[in-house]
């Protein structure tokens, strides 16, 4: 079987961080899926640099997945109170984590008093019970941002007419029990008589090429061309929603990918040539010389303006 594997790039939000061994916490994780409800999935992650997470949190992430198994779960205690493994969508690790920061509540400044704001929670809500203001995340970064997937596998399920076709995703996810190659049985998916590695966990995909003259092909007389089954390809895009499976289907559950790129993989290639050569040292100077920021000199974060205050 060829290799394969999933990636999400999204802004997520977490909460309920546990630790569970070592610097590595779980974290029950929303990430927004249009007007469906948002997937739920168990992420975990090391943390490294010793990062202080509070209830909740705002981040972006990227994350390698898997569906979560809801026959196996995951691989440690289970929250008090918490989701079951059924209401989870996915589980997976984060490969890197950067806080979305709500402002100081020193430096903001309220719109109804005009004074430092001392009513503020950690998380930046209001606690003061006539909600007459609080700060709105939307004010930082919009969440609503649908998540981006990078994934790779063998296709399975072609419809040229839907023009759509499926993958099956397979790789290792630590926190999900009962897997790994050493224990995999092969099995054939009678649907498409492919091999697959039953115990691996899975990120099942149904990707559909969109509709527009940039997918339509001169030599497919303007129709949009659809991988064949077997053909080994690299696929991004975003995930728009859940496809749930039909009395007839003999597959479950596939998260629909709107497909951005496009990448057909055969036998790596060794090309032949010269290097190309690197620009000059005076002429990378002279245009960097034009760029403002520097990594080098330290950032704050950018305080609100302070509004008028209302008249009467």
């Amino acid at each position: 079987m060829a290799s394969s594997g999933a990636t999400i790039t999204a802004v997520a939000v977490f909460e309920h961080g546990r630790q569970i061994e070592g610097k590595s916490y779980l974290f029950d994780a929303q990430i927004y899926l249009g007007k469906e409800k948002p997937l739920l999935a168990a992420l975990r992650y090391f943390n490294r640099d010793n990062h202080e997470f509070g209830d909740i949190g705002f981040y972006f992430i990227i994350a390698r997945v898997a569906m979560m198994d809801s026959e196996n779960g995951v691989n440690m205690a289970p929250r008090i109170n918490g989701p079951s493994n059924s209401d989870y969508d996915l589980a997976g690790e984060v490969i890197k984590l950067i806080q979305i920061r709500v402002p100081d509540t020193q430096a903001a400044i309220c719109r109804r008093c005009s004074t430092d704001i001392t009513h503020l929670g950690t998380d930046g809500t209001d606690t003061d019970t006539s909600n007459e203001f609080k700060i709105d995340i939307r004010e930082i970064i919009d969440p609503t941002q649908l998540p981006y997937v990078d994934i790779c596998g063998t296709v399975n399920l072609t419809d040229d007419l839907a023009c759509t076709f499926t993958i099956d995703a397979y790789q290792y996810i630590s926190i999900l029990k009962n897997q790994g190659a050493a224990n995999a049985k092969t099995k054939v998916n009678n649907a498409s008589n492919l091999k697959v590695q039953s115990s691996m966990p899975l990120m099942p995909v149904i990707c559909e090429i969109p509709d527009t003259p940039r997918w339509r092909s001169s030599k497919n007389n303007g129709k949009r061309t659809v991988p064949r089954q077997g053909t080994y390809v690299a696929v991004t895009g975003f995930i728009t929603g859940r496809v749930h499976p039909d009395l007839e289907s003999t597959t479950g559950q596939r998260f629909r990918i709107v497909i951005e790129s496009l990448v057909f993989l055969g036998r790596p290639v060794i090309t032949s040539g010269s290097t190309p050569q690197a620009m000059s040292t005076a002429s990378s100077s002279s245009a960097r010389a034009n760029m403002k920021f520097d990594f080098s000199t330290p950032t704050r974060p950018a305080k609100r303006r302070q509004e008028d205050p209302p008249t009467n």
